[in-house]
């Protein structure tokens, strides 16, 4: 954890969310948890993945003055409701009602603003930190919570499609 969040201004809630998070096998796991366990111990003995995530909390670090605490589990939220909508209605991330989604999304924001919130997800998805936070769940015999992976790569597409809508 501190070669990922070392030195960096990160929203304290995401780092409580990937950052202090205990792991306990249990003394008699199930074959699913040895499993996790197992994919767990790789996955953060990798040093691409530990750069990837890495990348993702400078990402989540930039910018961050005056931002409350939790803003990131908040424009989650909104792209978990509103991308995620639009992606179970079918609707196309290259169509206008999908340049309406991003413009509720992101408001008046400029170009510039929009290739970083762009950037940030890109960085997200690809950090793999999604399946990161299922192992941990798994190992400690919660369930896991639902993947938004595919609302954020809805979004991802939208903003591609619609960079300044």
């Amino acid at each position: 954890m501190d070669e990922v969040f070392g030195g960096l201004d990160a929203d304290p809630e995401l780092r409580n969310r990937v950052g202090h998070t205990r792991v306990d096998l249990p003394d008699d796991p199930t074959p699913e948890q040895v499993d996790a366990w197992v994919e767990l111990a790789e996955l953060v003995r990798d040093p691409d993945f530990r750069r990837r995530m890495r990348d993702m909390v400078e990402h989540n670090s930039r910018g961050r003055a005056g931002q409350e605490p939790g803003a990131f589990a908040w424009f989650a939220k909104k792209v978990v409701w509103l991308a995620g909508q639009a992606r179970e209605n079918g609707v196309s991330p290259g169509s206008p009602e999908a340049a309406e989604v991003v413009t509720r999304l992101l408001g008046d924001m400029d170009a510039a603003g929009r290739a970083a919130v762009r950037e940030r997800i890109e960085t997200g998805l690809y950090a793999e930190a999604d399946r990161y936070r299922r192992l941990m769940a798994v190992i400690n015999g919660r369930e896991p919570k639902p993947s938004h992976a595919e609302d954020f790569a809805w979004l991802l597409d939208a903003l591609r499609a619609h960079p300044g809508a």
